[in-house]
């Protein structure tokens, strides 16, 4: 009979053989991995239920996971707890969701030293989802798997110390994280790492190592990175200008549903900066951005469909961005009023809405309530 293998110890003692062995599990051929663990092997258990959890190399099969995750955790085996208990939080495969359970499974693993359970309980701690909610604890938990290199445990550390929550507020030590999720390729992390050098937070402040970070980070996939990028490009800021680069980071930002990244990219399709012009991307843009609940994209499209002459659309949608407190559209939705266009004419409904947008100091909606009212006088 072929021999076991012994369930590996967490991830901080493996050594390089196990780690080798580990990987060509994960994405090895799943049919020998099947039959090794219908063998009883414990490694090759949890790899199934790992694999067909996340889909890698293979469909992903919550249902099919949980079997062989309740196998492997009921021998007491920390990737299958993990496993186990993650389908407990979302209620996949077919369990009832119990955050109790979840918590159960997740901190026995995170006990056996598994840094995913550790940064999971951390982020329980955060929520109360199965526990008191506590921010000490979840700190506690993701120090834990912070010190065993776990990303995203080291980035909300960082995040935690950042904010002074759950322990004393240090920005020094909340550089000291993100460099080290930085370092790991966390994108988020880079972005806010590229933040502080920006300010001088927390490290010296360093343009070139803030730009070096803000770059990794665009080219890692961050929107809000990708966004900061164009804006760079688009102003000059730190880099030789370029209405063509610009106009490329922000795309990347927007595709991925940035909203004020879709609002800028339908300043530049309308004015045409490094791209062709063209109104008709901008406003499907600004649908997107306002979509989203954008307040200023909805005042954008209000005055796009003024100029086209869709005055009654344009009347709507200056009056849900003027609901908003957006002072360029309650400053449109006034002009509509005094001219009854869209809207049947009423200078009280004009000068509320100019009034509303001169307090904000709105000047051109100041001078339009001064006018009216002489008028009225």
């Amino acid at each position: 009979m072929k021999k076991k293998m012994k369930a590996p110890a967490p991830a901080q003692d493996i050594t390089p053989e196990e780690e080798t062995s580990l990987r060509e599990m994960l994405l090895g051929d799943m049919d020998a991995l099947r039959k090794q663990a219908e063998e009883g092997d414990l490694v090759a258990i949890s790899m199934m239920a790992t694999r067909l959890y996340l889909g890698l190399d293979c469909d992903r099969s919550p249902t099919e996971a949980l079997k062989w995750a309740k196998l492997g955790a009921d021998q007491d085996e920390f990737y299958s707890q993990f496993v186990l208990g993650s389908l407990y939080l979302s209620g996949e495969g077919g369990v009832e969701p119990s955050d109790a359970e979840a918590e159960k499974l997740i901190r026995r693993s995170a006990e056996q030293g598994f840094d995913r359970a550790q940064c999971q309980l951390g982020m329980m701690y955060l929520d109360g989802r199965g526990v008191e909610e506590s921010h000490e604890e979840a700190c506690r938990w993701l120090e834990r798997a912070a010190k065993q290199k776990n990303a995203d445990a080291q980035f909300l550390l960082g995040a935690f110390y950042m904010a002074g929550d759950g322990v004393e507020q240090s920005d020094e030590l909340a550089v000291k994280w993100f460099t080290c999720a930085a370092n790991a390729d966390l994108p988020i992390a880079q972005n806010i790492l590229a933040n502080c050098y920006w300010e001088g937070r927390g490290v010296k402040r360093s343009v070139p190592k803030a730009l070096k970070w803000k770059r990794r980070a665009a080219e890692g996939g961050d929107p809000e990175a990708q966004y900061d990028m164009g804006l760079f490009y688009a102003s000059g800021k730190g880099v030789i200008q370029s209405a063509t680069e610009a106009a490329k980071w922000v795309r990347l930002a927007a595709d991925q549903g940035h909203a004020e990244a879709q609002v800028e990219l339908a300043h530049y399709c309308y004015d045409g900066f490094g791209m062709g012009k063209s109104p008709e991307a901008a406003e499907m843009w600004l649908r997107r951005a306002a979509k989203q609940g954008h307040a200023e994209a909805k005042s954008d499209l209000g005055v796009l469909c003024e100029q086209d002459g869709r005055d009654e659309e344009a009347a709507s949608w200056y009056l849900q961005a003027a609901a908003e407190g957006f002072a360029e559209a309650q400053y449109g939705l006034g002009a509509l009023y005094e001219e009854g266009r869209g809207v049947k004419q009423s200078d009280a409904e004009a000068a509320k809405w100019y009034r509303m947008a001169a307090e904000q100091g709105h000047l051109e909606a100041q001078n339009a309530l001064a006018d009216l009212e002489n008028k009225v006088l």
